[in-house]
């Protein structure tokens, strides 16, 4: 018959590799997700900076037509 230490070193044996592979699944999703919002935050400021681009560009060509008045 096993005592309960011999019980407790049994399911701590077992626990172990559990509890590591959740925390390594754990930690593989919070990277996953800052990695997406970073590829998120990279998009929104793209999208804005060729915006400005694009509006500086009409600004620069309407002040560069000539006057005909």
């Amino acid at each position: 018959m096993w005592n309960s230490l011999e019980i407790a070193k049994f399911i701590a044996t077992l626990a172990t590799p559990v509890v590591v592979a959740f925390v390594g699944i754990w930690i593989k999703y919070k990277i996953d997700e800052s990695q997406k919002a970073q590829d998120r935050q990279f998009t929104q400021s793209q999208k804005a900076e060729e915006k400005r681009f694009a509006e500086a560009q009409r600004k620069l060509y309407r002040d560069d037509e000539p006057r005909t008045s």
